[in-house]
């Protein structure tokens, strides 16, 4: 029972008492002069007034637990919820205490690492123990950054090893809440990117056995893809070329600053 409503039941209680108490009094005295008669409605005004005043605590008693129930149940469904969500989701949820500790794991960290989602609850684990050795100077060197900023974000990338010792490349989006009463900790989301990460070597791949060269930019609408930026040049046009991927990637100019002079316009109109 919050502070709140302790006093309202308190404070309801005693204005019903000092009313009672006081008007009765007053209406008795005048309608009993009688000190025989007097006592014997006292009496009874006694055992009204415990009636009474049972009655009131009763209702406030019962309001009180139909408003935790309440709160109760839309906490629960609250759970329920965000159970169904991290359980189907990839992202991953830690809160480490200051010393680095585990005090929470979402459920789907079975899931996705293979590990005991609630195995710090049987052995304090440290969540650098999980990084990668050659990362882990890197992820000691994060921690200590995400304790001298409360309640800035920050991102990093780091390996993990899941339970069957593959490694993990993983996105970890960080929170210092350890002065918040609600978590007194610091939050992880981390996301694992690792397929992401095999894709995209796949891709790199694909594009390196071309036989020609590929280039990649971003381009906002109207704009002449040719004069713009390179997101990304091919390895291999350096063997065909001479230019190596990152000189032209730095060149916004890079593909007609290449042509030709005689057949740049004819570039330009194509």
């Amino acid at each position: 029972m919050g502070p709140s409503a302790s006093w309202k039941i308190a404070l309801a209680y005693a204005a019903f008492s000092l009313a009672w108490i006081l008007a009765s009094d007053r209406l008795f005295l005048l309608l009993f002069p009688v000190a025989e008669e007097l006592t014997r409605w006292q009496t009874g005004k006694g055992l009204v007034f415990v009636l009474l005043s049972s009655t009131l605590v009763y209702l406030l008693a019962q309001r009180w637990e139909a408003s935790q129930r309440q709160a109760s149940q839309a906490l629960a469904a609250s759970e329920r919820r965000f159970r169904a969500l991290v359980e189907n989701s990839r992202e991953l949820i830690f809160v480490l205490d200051n010393a680095g500790r585990i005090v929470y794991a979402s459920p789907n960290v079975g899931q996705v690492l293979g590990y005991d989602p609630l195995g710090y609850t049987q052995a304090p684990i440290f969540a650098l123990d999980f990084l990668h050795p050659e990362d882990r100077i890197y992820a000691e060197a994060v921690l200590e950054d995400l304790r001298r900023h409360p309640e800035a974000v920050r991102e990093y990338s780091f390996r993990l090893l899941d339970a069957w010792g593959q490694v993990r490349q993983v996105r970890v989006w960080g929170r210092n809440l350890l002065g918040d009463p609600a978590m007194e900790g610091i939050v992880l989301n981390v996301r694992d990117e690792s397929e992401l990460e095999e894709e995209r070597a796949r891709l790199q791949g694909l594009l390196e056995a071309l036989p020609g060269r590929v280039f990649q930019a971003r381009v906002p609408e109207g704009a002449d893809p040719a004069w713009l930026p390179l997101l990304y040049a091919s390895p291999q046009g350096e063997r065909l070329l001479g230019y190596a991927p990152q000189e032209l990637a730095q060149d916004p100019e890079a593909f007609y600053s290449k042509v030709h002079p005689e057949d740049r316009g004819k570039a330009q109109e194509e």
